[in-house]
């Protein structure tokens, strides 16, 4: 028996009729997907309401059918929540998940990056728009580490 292809399981994943919109956004993560050189980003953007998440999981589920290894980040614990709802799969806080304490006894040793484990693995970070490119301290001030940029360090490690 031959299995479905990767598009009509994204479509099924979806559970409803997609708009030709996102139609051939499916046909556009497909090729994503597919391609294995280098390092690569794919930004999805619209408005709210437009189903991104909803795709998103949906792709999220169709690639676990095919056993691609997957890691769900979102900036906040509310974004990260919705997001293992519409997957099906557990998602974190960027920061749980990139960030370690620098001394688990002193509190105020601050946080490093943690190495990236994750070989082989397609990031999907959900609500990126919420991401500064600076990161503010408690006092005021604007702190050395940028979520955005390490973000992309973690990722692009692996």
């Amino acid at each position: 028996m031959d299995q479905p292809s990767f598009y009509s399981t994204l479509v099924s994943c979806f559970g409803m009729q997609p708009t030709d919109g996102q139609m051939n956004l499916f046909q556009q993560l497909e090729t994503f997907a597919r391609k294995r050189e280098g390092k690569q980003l794919f930004v999805i953007s619209g408005y709210a309401g437009t189903g991104k998440t909803s795709v998103l999981g949906a792709f999220v589920r169709a690639l676990k059918e095919f056993k691609v290894q997957t890691k769900l980040l979102a900036p906040t614990g509310r974004a990260a929540k919705v997001f293992s709802h519409k997957s099906n799969q557990e998602a974190f806080t960027i920061h749980k998940h990139i960030y370690r304490r620098k001394s688990k006894v002193e509190i105020s040793a601050g946080l490093s990056l943690q190495p990236n484990l994750y070989k082989h693995t397609i990031f999907f970070i959900d609500e990126a728009s919420m991401i500064g490119d600076y990161t503010v301290t408690k006092d005021g001030g604007v702190s050395p580490r940028n979520l955005l940029e390490d973000l992309f360090e973690y990722v692009y490690s692996g």
